[in-house]
């Protein structure tokens, strides 16, 4: 290790102490960025520390490049390119979306101009991959369950009759059209003959599962949407962590299940409020905004504008 006044390399560093608030600290002071001058420090709080929380930082050696660098290369191209948006051809609502902001709705709806796109992140244009990837693995374990309960001698009340079910309903409400149209996760029956919309979400983390007790206001304006175009009242939602638990842990916290359950009070609620923004763009005037829903929309300089 070197010595205070002589680290010039990365991974290099010192032990260095000092008195606050009337303890004595020590420190591994080590290097991060020789260029920049930058050092990073580690502080320990009590005696003994050091020796089992010195990092030991290592600078991988360069190795040639090879035809797999050029293909990671391209696949960085592939997820770098930006979302595409298609125009829309009428004016509706996907089960999804009725709960965002009337204003963006309505921006959505007549094709307006969204903010310019960020710098894409092959990584974050990825993301999306987990949760869709688990949809699709769950959809075949859940279409063949049924089969393989029966062969281990397990009884079951539910089978899933199908998957990616897609609707569309048209209702006429306060002398407008209102279009809701979307895709469910799958339609599951009972054995007494009744039948359930089932949703699937995925959290990334375990802890971020334990949090919820219940679907979040969006999922169950989904649910209203749901029964809405399918005639199925009741959704059953399944929530899945995609961290799952250390492999020696028996105990299953990776997944929760809650049901939701749609009434004509709630239906028609949704679709008086959906009949309002349908009126906003024949009539063309901007709804107002929530402010509590600005943060993932898309046309927020547009908002700006029309705001002042």
């Amino acid at each position: 290790m070197s010595q205070r006044g002589s680290v010039n390399k990365i991974g290099e560093g010192y032990i260095d102490g000092s008195y606050m608030d009337g303890r004595f600290y020590e420190a591994f002071v080590f290097v991060s960025d020789v260029k920049e001058g930058k050092y990073l420090s580690l502080l320990f709080n009590e005696p003994g520390e050091r020796s089992s929380k010195i990092p030991r930082k290592s600078v991988e050696p360069e190795r040639p490049r090879t035809i797999a660098d050029d293909f990671h290369d391209q696949i960085e191209d592939l997820y770098s390119i930006p979302q595409e948006y298609w125009p829309r051809k009428e004016v509706r609502f996907s089960p999804s979306m009725v709960a965002k902001c009337e204003r963006e709705l309505y921006y959505l709806n007549v094709d307006a101009e969204k903010d310019p796109p960020q710098p894409a992140v092959p990584w974050k244009n990825r993301l999306p991959r987990n949760g869709e990837g688990v949809h699709q693995v769950t959809q075949k374990d859940y279409l063949a369950m049924p089969d393989k309960m029966k062969k281990h001698g397990k009884t079951y009340n539910f089978k899933m009759l199908q998957t990616e079910v897609i609707g569309r309903k048209v209702f006429e409400v306060d002398g407008v059209m209102v279009v809701i149209s979307g895709r469910c996760d799958g339609i599951l029956l009972h054995r007494d003959g009744r039948r359930f919309i089932w949703e699937k979400k995925t959290k990334d983390k375990r802890k971020n599962l334990q949090k919820i007790k219940e679907p979040q206001d969006d999922h169950k304006q989904q649910v209203v949407a749901y029964s809405l175009i399918f005639d199925i009242p009741g959704t059953i939602f399944e929530y899945e962590a995609l961290e799952k638990p250390p492999w020696m842990k028996d105990v299953s916290d990776d997944m929760k299940h809650f049901y939701v359950e749609s009434t004509s009070e709630m239906e028609q609620k949704l679709l008086t409020r959906l009949a309002g923004i349908v009126k906003a763009i024949e009539s063309k005037q901007v709804p107002p905004k929530d402010l509590d829903k600005c943060m993932f929309c898309s046309y927020k300089e547009l908002c700006a504008k029309e705001s002042n």
